[in-house]
């Protein structure tokens, strides 16, 4: 893809907002991706995902909000859709490569400029921020490794393995909603 592909206009927008042109690349490279497949468990049905309420509890919930409804602040909630698969796009990617993965591989394709590379090795310089480590720590100790250990030595394998999938956690499985 060139600049030509976009308008002047575009261009003016695009540097206003603080894009190089790589990084629009990279955001329409990820529209050629395709998804990684995932297995329903089932549809929500009533009982299992969707509750009804009879007409005396429907009732008393509108009551309840007419009278305390004044005196709150009332918020919009729009949950996540979709599953978690999207969000761990490039750490599935690795993973599904059936190999070892060594940060010192991942290094040598993030200096070749290989955005997937360079995003790998974000998460994992940064793994210890995010909510989940604790318990992902404790997982891979029940499994036999150590977090520290598996970082220090570079090798991440194990650690997208019980992050993502249904050996670990299975992060990617989940809707984006309960993380």
């Amino acid at each position: 893809m060139n600049q030509n592909f976009f308008s002047d206009k575009d261009l003016r927008q695009i540097k206003g907002h603080g894009l190089t042109m790589e990084t629009v690349k990279r955001q329409l490279q990820l529209f050629d991706m395709p998804e990684p497949f995932l297995t329903l468990a089932g549809p929500c049905i009533v009982g299992d995902g969707i509750t009804v309420f009879d007409r005396e509890k429907m009732t008393s919930l509108i009551e309840t909000y007419e009278r305390e409804g004044k005196a709150r602040q009332c918020v919009k909630f729009v949950p996540a859709s979709g599953a978690a698969s999207r969000m761990f796009k490039v750490l599935l990617r690795s993973l599904t490569q059936g190999k070892e993965i060594m940060r010192e591989t991942v290094s040598r394709a993030a200096s070749r400029g290989e955005e997937d590379a360079k995003q790998l090795l974000t998460f994992m310089e940064g793994i210890e921020k995010f909510a989940f480590y604790k318990e992902l720590g404790s997982l891979l100790s029940d499994k036999g490794f150590q977090v520290k250990t598996l970082l220090g030595e570079g090798r991440f394998r194990d650690i997208l393995r019980l992050l993502l999938t249904a050996d670990g956690l299975d992060y990617a499985n989940l809707p984006k909603g309960l993380l």
